[in-house]
């Protein structure tokens, strides 16, 4: 919407509130947050290297269809797949809900908890996450955040999914062994569609065979039709909800964030590197100081007209932001800047980064 429309309507008193929707992993918490990698790391063997594959042919998947000007498919449906190798490898419920706690403890830091205080503060305060909701509600609730506004895998709430708990759903369907054939068949046929050698629709083709009716309908539900998952289309609907009565600003730091940022009114990129989500953004915000995001938001709501702010210098001489404009002349400039504050924060935090860098897809580093 143009800056013109936002003050017509402020001019006519139509009472408009201001929803900030924000991604959880790498943006309420530091870079290289992942409950999926955690998990899979709790797991041993093969089993990073198994998410990491299906990581890969997640957002293959979604680039290619997107290329391609259509598809379904979502990226982040990685966090259901973790589950899926957590139950393989003997993960009970309450081995997860340990490990959320234990994980939440180490990524919630006061940064964090200052910036949801702010925000709330003036704004109504949205979460969509692809994190499997027991780690993603821990997490908001140490940090202030109303968990009915947290919307993630298996807690997405518009399609009928609430609270799921996944480990006792398989266990009620299938062996471990079981789905153990299965994660790595998907894993198998998922590297065979990263090098081009299936169709992109070959794990949903697997997946449609499986003998056992039940898991085959519930794995159909999850990886097929994607209900219950928080992915890249989910989060643009949650955005598409919220800009019927309000303004909204979108903040994210991966790929699965760019559909929600370019169908939100304004919205700001975070230390990414994902070139998808650049340029689906209003802004990029490159900072090694998590609170700029607050002064960012400040400054769109004035540049689209919707809040007068007298600019004040000095506070935006902590960050760098280039907008729209910047992003389509120099993306790998701006990709690699970003990259560089990214690892000093990831530092910082003691946190590494897992995601697939978004655009590259080497299957021999594995």
């Amino acid at each position: 919407m143009s800056k013109k429309y936002w003050r017509n309507r402020i001019q006519n008193k139509e009472r408009m509130s201001i929803s900030i929707v924000l991604d959880l992993e790498g943006v309420l918490t530091p870079p290289g947050t992942d409950f999926a990698k955690t998990l899979a790391e709790k797991c041993g063997g093969d089993c990073v290297k198994l998410l990491k594959i299906f990581d890969m042919y997640d957002d293959y998947r979604w680039i290619k269809e997107r290329l391609g000007r259509g598809g379904r498919y979502q990226t982040g449906t990685t966090p259901f797949f973790s589950l899926l190798i957590a139950y393989s490898h003997g993960l009970s419920s309450q081995d997860i809900e340990q490990i959320a706690e234990e994980e939440s403890n180490l990524v919630v830091h006061e940064e964090f908890l200052s910036i949801v205080d702010e925000l709330s503060r003036r704004y109504s305060i949205t979460v969509t996450t692809s994190s499997y909701h027991v780690f993603a509600n821990k997490v908001a609730s140490m940090l202030g955040i109303d968990t009915s506004k947290v919307f993630s895998t298996c807690n997405t709430k518009l399609d009928g999914v609430v609270q799921e708990n996944v480990i006792d759903i398989l266990e009620s369907i299938a062996s471990r062994s079981e789905v153990q054939k299965i994660v790595e068949k998907v894993c198998e046929i998922a590297r065979y569609i990263i090098e081009d050698k299936l169709p992109i629709s070959a794990v949903d083709s697997f997946i449609e065979k499986i003998e056992n009716k039940n898991l085959r309908e519930y794995l159909t539900m999850r990886l097929v039709e994607q209900s219950g998952i928080a992915g890249s289309k989910f989060k643009a609907r949650i955005v598409r909800m919220l800009k019927e009565n309000s303004i909204v600003i979108y903040v994210g730091d991966s790929i699965v964030d760019a559909e929600a940022c370019a169908e939100a009114n304004a919205s700001i990129s975070i230390n990414t590197t994902s070139p998808h989500l650049l340029y689906s953004s209003t802004v990029n915000l490159v900072t090694e100081d998590y609170s700029s995001i607050i002064d960012c938001v400040e400054l769109l709501l004035a540049i689209i007209g919707v809040k007068r702010r007298r600019i004040d210098k000095e506070r935006y001489k902590k960050f760098l932001l280039f907008f729209s404009s910047d992003i389509m002349k120099n993306v790998s400039k701006i990709i690699e800047i970003n990259r560089k504050v990214r690892d000093k924060v990831s530092k910082k935090f003691s946190s590494r980064y897992f995601r697939t860098s978004d655009n590259v897809f080497i299957l021999e580093n594995l």
